[in-house]
């Protein structure tokens, strides 16, 4: 029971060591208060240590903080990876608002954006979650950023999610737009989807069309 004691507090010892607070802590230590840093000490291998940690907001807030250093001390944000780890923590610490403003603005501070499988990821819980205008706001953000080419999963996420709206949206008529769209940039969307537009046009149409007066049978016209 001693040993297994003294194995659990090594444990707990040890995650202690790797919390995003700790590692914060000890990284801001490596940067000299007359704004001077070593570069071959200090690198990109310790932020992600940071976000491979995140658990909740107030990790995710450390991570902030440190990119924030980084950029302070002039040391570039570059890796590839970066926007990835970041967006996926963003998610992982339910920091949701905070995911989406990443796609939107990445541009500003970091050189790569995410990869488009993680973007679908996010739109798509969105999507399930039931914020169809959360989900064309990212889809907008993608269509409108030269360094992520929009594919079909970009436009079937946005057409299920427009098709979500409130009747008095036009969500039918959104989806319509987003297909129009699709062609012009050449992207050619799957079969489930077209046919779903499809029964959408034809229920539309039958809505609007009045149901036909049936004739009396005893009655002639004059």
């Amino acid at each position: 029971p001693c040993c297994r004691g003294f194995a659990t507090a090594v444990q707990t010892k040890n995650r202690g060591k790797e919390s995003p607070f700790v590692l914060y802590e000890e990284l801001k230590q490596k940067f000299g208060y007359m704004g001077t840093v070593n570069h071959k000490e200090i690198g990109i291998l310790d932020l992600y240590r940071i976000l491979r940690g995140v658990a909740n907001k107030r990790d995710f807030d450390m991570a902030l903080h440190a990119m924030n250093l980084f950029y302070n001390f002039g040391i570039k944000l570059k890796h590839r990876e970066l926007a990835n780890r970041l967006l996926a923590a963003a998610m992982v610490c339910k920091q949701e608002s905070q995911a989406v403003e990443l796609v939107k603005l990445y541009g500003t501070w970091l050189e790569h954006p995410p990869d488009l499988p993680l973007v679908y990821a996010v739109m798509s819980h969105f999507l399930d979650k039931g914020e169809p205008l959360v989900v064309r706001e990212l889809a907008k953000a993608v269509r409108e950023d030269w360094r992520m080419v929009p594919e079909a999963p970009l436009y079937s996420l946005t057409i299920d999610a427009m098709l979500k709206l409130p009747a008095d949206k036009d969500p039918l008529g959104e989806a319509l737009e987003l297909l129009e769209d699709a062609g012009r940039v050449g992207v050619r969307l799957p079969p489930p989807i077209r046919v779903r537009l499809l029964e959408e046009c034809l229920l539309s149409f039958e809505a609007a069309t009045p149901p036909a007066a049936e004739a009396d049978g005893d009655e002639r016209p004059e």
